[in-house]
């Protein structure tokens, strides 16, 4: 685990250092109204492959509408347009700093998702002037720079960290995945590597939001969810929600909304298969192109396995299980392994995790769970505890029953609610109680049915309750032994 430091010394080593050079000369002449465009092509031509891939876009038939060639920078800078060169430039450096001879899917289809968040938030900024529509896509796909770098490492560290990533995790897993692995949230290493690069502007606010966001960040952070949720498919959940903030945000109908979304994401394919990447463009999810890539949301295993279904007789036999082992010598951790068993295989649920509470640092962190995509949820599932009225875990516990959360007629904890277990699970149903004893905070109890994306039942959260109400019993048991 090498920490902060470490891995700022080991990404300082590669290109990114001839990439800073090159954003804070490009940001200084393009920001300048005085500025030529023999300028910005001699900055250009100082980087021969730069040259090379721009003169590659300006030739394309996106920005070369004729059969002349263009052969000179100052002639693409005119097809391409000052303004909008910055970007393409930009990208393009990206594209060779973080690509190998061999990049994993992995690696490729997260460039695409970066570079479709980033050509979405600027069109969300269309109403602005070009200059801050650059801006906001310069900020969008510099957020996304530090993760497509650990991505592209062969550091064995790298790899555990990019093992644990689906393309559709999100920022908070990411996060808590790289805190775990590398030793350092992504968000503090792209914090801490772009103030040494000395690379200013709004990238700052994007990585460390305030509470409430100015409209280039709120553009910045909207466009990097449009391009995630889109990967689960314009009809899913996930993409109607962002869908409607979009709306929100733009003040459109949702018809008028997803037209400029589709636009864009027509935008992006046209802009990498431009850049030479055309397998990138096949990993763009359209409404009438599902994202084509080996990454996976889910494993094709698990596509082709069966429901998970209710089982009375499996759920009875865990809870008889349960009480004999309290007749004689038993701990903890035996009893959490029943209950948690119990629960997927008799209640029917698909995730079930048992976090326990740390005291050091006020958080509740995955011990045990059972389910599908186990390694994901075992690095993600932290969730931090906060003494204060307004709190949804505080009230949980003071509260001290299991909660039944859904979007509709939900628990009355629900007011409560903030987007941090959502951002985790990626559920908006679930299950969760809290365990204490003699006023002693000990864990939680969570589960859903978030893979499958069914409803819950009325005799799941009865099942739930019972085991509930049985690994209380067993935990005031073992307390009342050891007094």
């Amino acid at each position: 685990m090498r920490g902060l430091h470490g891995w700022v010394r080991l990404l300082e080593r590669n290109q990114t250092a001839v990439l800073a050079s090159l954003i804070r000369e490009l940001d200084a002449i393009t920001a300048s109204d005085e500025s030529s465009a023999a300028q910005l092509a001699n900055a250009i031509m100082k980087d021969p492959s730069l040259t090379t891939n721009v003169l590659r876009v300006a030739n394309s038939v996106q920005f070369n509408q004729s059969d002349i060639p263009v052969t000179t920078i100052s002639r693409a800078i005119l097809n391409i347009g000052f303004k909008h060169i910055r970007a393409i430039c930009l990208s393009l450096k990206v594209l060779e700093t973080v690509l190998n001879d061999a990049p994993s899917d992995l690696l490729l289809a997260s460039l695409a998702k970066a570079l479709h968040g980033a050509t979405q938030a600027r069109n969300l900024c269309h109403n602005l002037s070009s200059t801050k529509q650059e801006e906001v896509f310069v900020a969008s796909l510099l957020s996304e720079l530090v993760p497509l770098m650990i991505f592209a490492s062969s550091e064995d560290d790298a790899k555990a960290f990019a093992k644990s990533m689906e393309l559709t995790s999100t920022d908070e897993i990411k996060n808590r995945s790289a805190e775990k692995i590398l030793g350092v949230s992504i968000s503090r290493l792209s914090r801490t590597l772009l103030r040494q690069w000395r690379i200013d502007g709004i990238v700052h606010e994007v990585l460390h939001p305030l509470a409430d966001p100015g409209t280039l960040v709120q553009a910045v952070l909207l466009g990097a969810e449009i391009s995630r949720t889109s990967l689960f498919g314009w009809d899913s959940p996930e993409f109607k929600e962002t869908l409607r903030r979009v709306a929100d945000f733009k003040a459109l109908s949702p018809e008028n909304a997803s037209k400029l979304l589709e636009a864009s994401a027509e935008e992006t394919i046209e802009l990498v298969n431009a850049m030479g990447k055309s397998q990138m463009g096949k990993m763009i999810a359209t409404r009438k192109q599902k994202a084509s890539c080996s990454v996976k949301l889910h494993s094709p295993a698990e596509a082709d396995k069966p429901l998970l279904q209710p089982n009375n007789g499996a759920q009875m036999k865990a809870l008889q299980e349960l009480s004999m082992s309290m007749l004689g010598e038993f701990n903890a951790n035996q009893v959490f392994r029943l209950v948690l068993t119990g629960l997927h295989e008799g209640a029917g649920l698909e995730r079930v995790v048992f976090a326990l509470f740390n005291k050091c640092d006020s958080s509740f962190c995955c011990k045990y769970v059972i389910g599908d995509q186990q390694d994901r949820l075992r690095d993600a599932f932290v969730l931090r505890y906060m003494k204060s009225v307004g709190g949804f875990l505080h009230n949980l516990i003071d509260q001290d029953r299991a909660a039944w959360i859904r979007p509709q007629n939900g628990d009355k904890l629900q007011q409560y609610l903030d987007n941090s277990i959502k951002a985790i699970t990626g559920a908006d149903e679930f299950f969760i109680a809290p365990l204490s004893v003699n006023g002693r905070k000990i864990g939680i109890v969570y589960a859903d049915m978030h893979l499958s994306k069914r409803s819950m039942e009325s005799t799941q959260f009865q099942g739930f309750g019972m085991f509930y109400q049985q690994v209380k019993l067993a935990l005031s048991i073992l307390a009342a032994r050891q007094s």
